[in-house]
């Protein structure tokens, strides 16, 4: 076609201006192109390679089909040139449309698809996740009769792994075994830790006796992973004795070990022991890092124990870290779980005079103390300079707020609210609420509920008594429904709205 001539021209003028000399009695166009232009490497494209890529964008694939019968070209358009063009179809522009018919051109001009290109095509396929182009490429492979190799295998394991789809890496691996090819021993840690990343610790140590049944060794990462999930679930018992297996299968643990059996101790609220794993790792020659100074100063936040945590802060500016906002902020929660209000207003002036800006959490962390010292007053003013300050309130500053069960230490402002009103301190109470008011923050309906009924039945009770008996409840019945008038009468107590 006219058009296609036109191309053809325009990529012959393009290698004139690349100042290689081409004339028909020395080196011909096909030769230009398998000395220069032709590449084994499909993240590379010949300059025909990417003429025809952008032909390919604008869907005129009746022109990419003229240009590639063209006689002068036909020398470059060989097994290469179409591996790297479906491999760029499917990778670059993600057009499996494109890919798919430059691989049936390619079949219909005689030439082989290799077990190599069907290996490029399905890893890049599984890794953006296009299901259903890797099966396409799969389905292929086969009936082009290319025989699934290692490669093949280890990238849907890897693929699979990566999407945390633990039942399609196990199948692949099993399949893989019933082929007769032996997986090595990255396939089994990729099926370990999926399976450890979906919290089956069972599945995990089935494939990890496996691994080592079947003559690879187990290495350092895959005893790594498990022992790090032992920590994250808090099962230190079972860190310790996988460390014991570590070192039995001739393991050296490294620092990572160190941390994750440290942190175990901490979601155990043990920082004593947590102590002695940093003591061992010192002795085996690993320095600490900022993860191993993190793990000890929560482990003593968990456990409340303010102090120590202190003192791991002050080692690790030793070490010559310094603490971000963060560490400040486990401080702060240590003194949350003991109420130590003076302690955390310690710790929050050392945040604010060594620079680390306080975030929300730093805030909530001050909040839940005071909250947990019985003092909701004192936690509004905290409430206000928080927002006073630009931080925005998230979910647990809102669990501080609200009448929803919290966890077992936590506590909140309508929680406090409610001992204040067994003690009978109706003043603190009134002054609460008109601050939550000020701050246009929203009053449970179930704590107004309570304390309404709470106020009418101390009014009742006192009825008979002189009316300053009366007037705190009133008071504070008056600021929960500003419009409504308590009145005494002889015939007992009337609302009026």
């Amino acid at each position: 076609s006219e058009e296609s001539r036109l191309i053809v021209t325009s990529f012959r003028s393009h290698l004139s201006a690349s100042h290689l000399r081409l004339n028909s009695s020395s080196t011909s166009l096909p030769q230009f192109a398998a000395e220069h232009m032709a590449t084994e490497d499909p993240e590379v494209l010949s300059d025909l390679g990417q003429l025809v890529l952008r032909l390919v964008d604008e869907d005129k694939f009746a022109a990419v089909d003229n240009i590639l019968e063209e006689p002068g070209l036909r020398g470059e358009v060989t097994c290469d040139f179409y591996h790297s063009m479906v491999y760029a179809c499917q990778k670059q522009k993600s057009n499996s449309k494109a890919a798919r018919w430059f691989a049936t051109r390619m079949e219909q001009r005689g030439f082989e698809c290799n077990i190599a290109m069907f290996n490029r095509l399905i890893g890049v396929c599984m890794q953006k996740l296009e299901i259903e182009d890797a099966r396409h490429w799969w389905q292929m492979m086969r009936r082009c009769g290319a025989r699934p190799d290692r490669t093949t295998y280890d990238i849907m394991i890897r693929c699979s792994a990566a999407a945390r789809d633990a039942s399609a890496a196990e199948g692949w691996l099993k399949r893989m075994m019933a082929s007769g090819i032996k997986p090595r021993g990255q396939c089994f840690t990729a099926v370990i830790e999926t399976f450890l990343k979906v919290g089956n610790m069972s599945a995990a140590e089935t494939w990890l006796a496996q691994m080592e049944g079947s003559g690879e060794a187990a290495g350092s990462e895959a005893f790594n992973s498990i022992i790090n999930f032992c920590a994250r679930t808090g099962q230190l018992a079972k860190a310790e004795h996988w460390f014991k297996r570590m070192n039995q299968a001739g393991h050296e643990p490294d620092k990572r070990t160190y941390n994750c059996l440290m942190h175990a101790c901490g979601r155990n609220q043990q920082p004593e022991l947590a102590v002695q794993w940093y003591d061992l790792m010192i002795v085996k020659g690993f320095c600490p890092d900022m993860i191993t100074f993190s793990t000890l100063v929560g482990s003593c936040a968990k456990a409340g124990k303010a102090d120590l945590a202190s003192r791991w802060l002050e080692e690790m500016v030793k070490c010559g870290y310094q603490p971000n906002t963060m560490f400040y902020n486990c401080l702060l929660h240590a003194c949350t779980v003991t109420g130590d209000v003076e302690k955390a207003l310690h710790f929050w002036k050392m945040l604010a005079y060594n620079g680390p800006a306080p975030n929300t959490a730093s805030f909530n962390w001050m909040i839940s103390c005071v909250l947990q010292a019985g003092e909701p007053l004192r936690a509004m003013e905290w409430i206000e300079q928080m927002l006073n300050t630009g931080r925005e309130p998230d979910s647990f500053t809102q669990s501080m707020l609200n009448d929803t069960e919290n966890t077992r230490w936590r506590p909140n402002i309508n929680s406090s609210i409610r001992k204040l009103f067994q003690a009978g301190d109706f003043e603190q109470i009134q002054m609460c609420i008109q601050h939550m008011q000020r701050l246009q923050l929203i009053l449970s309906p179930l704590l107004i509920q309570d304390l309404i009924l709470g106020c009418l039945s101390s009014i009742f009770r006192g009825s008979d008594l002189p009316s300053s008996e009366t007037a705190a409840p009133q008071r504070l019945m008056q600021a929960l429904l500003p419009n409504i008038v308590v009145r005494f009468n002889p015939s007992g107590v009337s609302l009026c709205f």
